[in-house]
């Protein structure tokens, strides 16, 4: 399990009804946090270099295998419903700065991926993606990670 899934999967509640977000997560072993932020002039909800020590919930230490970047729209007040309006939030943030996205990633050790987690309370899921917004996300060139669990 990652580092990030360990922290994540912490702070959920056995009475959760449900949760979605959008997120862009950028990592790697020789990224500096700092720079990404600098760069894109965007400031992370979460960050940490390789190497940091991290202490889990059971006060368990492990050092971070990778660096870690991302933005998410967790706890933007979206619809927890409906995933288009966290991937219009996502989109409207990164195609200002998509050139400076792939100057960053041209360096094949740091990889970058939008991803949608939903946990849903009662088992369905529905998601449709519109052309429009399909030909906006492929126009970025990430891998797209759908992570979505069924709460019942």
């Amino acid at each position: 399990m990652s580092d990030v899934q360990d922290d994540k999967e912490e702070n959920l509640c056995d009475e959760f009804i449900g949760r979605l977000y959008v997120s862009l997560s950028i990592t790697g072993k020789e990224i500096s946090p700092n720079d990404i932020t600098a760069k894109l002039g965007i400031q992370p909800e979460q960050s940490f270099k390789y190497g940091e020590i991290n202490k889990n919930s059971k006060g368990e230490e492990r050092v971070r295998k990778s660096s870690y970047w991302c933005i998410s729209s967790d706890n933007k007040g979206f619809s927890q419903n409906d995933a288009t309006p966290h991937f219009e939030w996502l989109i409207g943030i990164l195609e200002p700065v998509s050139e400076k996205i792939k100057e960053i990633l041209s360096d094949k050790n740091i990889e970058a991926r939008i991803t949608c987690f939903w946990i849903t309370p009662d088992g369905r899921i529905n998601l449709e993606v519109e052309p429009g917004m399909t030909a906006r996300l492929a126009s970025l060139n990430m891998k797209i990670w759908f992570d979505i669990y069924c709460n019942h």
